[in-house]
């Protein structure tokens, strides 16, 4: 029997298995295409303050009453917009449906412009929980085959809850944006809530910190326990937990249960600790924040630096800022409280204007490199001083990273006249 092929298409000749194939396929370039129009518009909504302009709160609740979209996934595909801007290959892999959405979201979080070829080399044709693996432990600008750091890896939650207890959920959201900061991000919000939970020290005089964490003598990492569990984690957090903590001593496994135990000491002395919460009215000291409800104690030198426990030199800090301060996110100038000034890694005035979303993110990764190099944090935010207003808007991770070393090892004289 012959088919007419002026009545028949190309695709309607073809068995039906390869018809649905081609369909999906077409599907996905379309998908691809949307996803990437999806991430302009965005970005578009942004800069234009659509919602204002329509009596509407939040970017967030706009984007929600338009495409559906939860304010969580809204903040995803626009912090994927904006870097895929500076990757054209990885977007127009996502345009046409050559990478999904999912594994582009994960490749933006380690690619740069240096090494957008090999992460799309390295990750092709895997799927999305195999790039998941490829990408966890490893920073914006290093490469696929750079060893990866197990403390950088991310852990996975996920609930499945009745209607009532995510009502309860988002209240909790929006009383801890108001308390503590609007813009803090779902992991931070997780934290607080534990932290709340965990209750924290009903005496000023003791630390609120009150997890615990083993500390290795040879190597220096840190463990925090988890429920039975440990779990590494960043050289920060033990850092902030050395500002503000108890310490139960060192354990001795060969010494007969209750022989050489020593009584818990406090980091900073109760007294001390009470006069700087009294002075600072209990409240975090960075400007324009308002939290309370679980404050740390700061020191204006760090203590590896030889930081003492003068209260002139101490001051208030929330959890969230406490932690940004040691991930380099927020920059502390000045030895006493008399003369504290806040900066954004950027830095800008604290609370002054909105900073570069680009700019913080690049300059905390270069501070976060250099620590975690051995470098001392007056060594490393000296660097950065000088590294931002010496390199100019398109610098990249690695030449602002290279830039901050040569500071960091020279000194400031050995490294003037210097460029990137």
């Amino acid at each position: 029997m012959m088919m007419d092929s002026s009545a028949t298409t190309d695709t309607e000749q073809k068995p039906r298995w390869m018809q649905v194939d081609a369909w999906g396929r077409t599907l996905a370039k379309r998908r691809g295409a949307i996803n990437v129009e999806t991430g302009e518009w965005l970005i578009a909504v942004r800069s234009e303050q659509v919602h204002r302009h329509l009596g509407l709160g939040t970017l967030f609740e706009y984007v929600e009453k338009v495409l559906g979209l939860e304010p969580h996934a809204a903040a995803e595909r626009l912090r994927v917009a904006e870097i895929i801007e500076g990757l054209p290959e990885l977007r127009e892999a996502l345009r046409t449906g050559e990478r999904s959405w999912s594994v582009a979201r994960e490749l933006t979080r380690v690619a740069v412009a240096e090494t957008e070829r090999e992460w799309l080399e390295a990750t092709e044709g895997k799927s999305v929980r195999e790039v998941e693996k490829i990408v966890s432990g490893r920073r914006p600008g290093q490469r696929p085959s750079d060893p990866s750091d197990p403390r950088l890896r991310r852990k996975v939650l996920r609930f499945e809850v009745t209607g009532e207890t995510y009502a309860l959920f988002r209240e909790a959201v929006r009383v801890l944006h108001r308390e503590v900061d609007p813009h803090l991000s779902e992991e931070q919000v997780l934290a607080e809530m534990a932290r709340r939970v965990l209750g924290g020290p009903c005496d000023e005089g003791r630390a609120p910190y009150q997890v615990a964490l083993t500390v290795c003598e040879d190597c220096g990492r840190a463990f925090q326990d988890g429920r039975g569990e440990q779990v590494e984690v960043e050289p920060e957090v033990l850092e902030r937990a050395e500002c503000d903590a108890q310490n139960i001593g060192k354990l001795d496994s060969s010494s007969p249960v209750g022989r050489d135990r020593k009584r818990a000491t406090q980091t900073i002395p109760p007294a001390v600790r009470r006069l700087v919460l009294r002075r600072d009215h209990g409240r975090c000291k960075v400007p324009g924040c308002a939290s309370s409800s679980w404050v740390e104690i700061h020191h204006a030198r760090p203590r590896s630096e030889g930081g003492d426990h003068d209260p002139s030199r101490l001051f208030t800090a929330c959890s969230t800022h406490h932690a940004q301060i040691h991930e380099g996110l927020l920059l502390v100038e000045g030895d006493s409280v008399a003369d504290l000034r806040f900066r954004h890694a950027d830095g800008t005035e604290y609370g002054k204007r909105p900073p570069s979303g680009e700019d913080v993110a690049l300059l905390a990764s270069v501070f976060s490199a250099l620590r975690h190099m051995g470098f001392r944090e007056t060594e490393a935010k000296r660097a950065l001083a000088e590294v931002r207003s010496r390199v100019g808007r398109e610098a990249t991770l690695e030449e602002v990273l290279r830039l901050a070393l040569r500071v960091a090892t020279d000194g400031p004289r050995g490294a003037k006249g210097q460029a990137a």
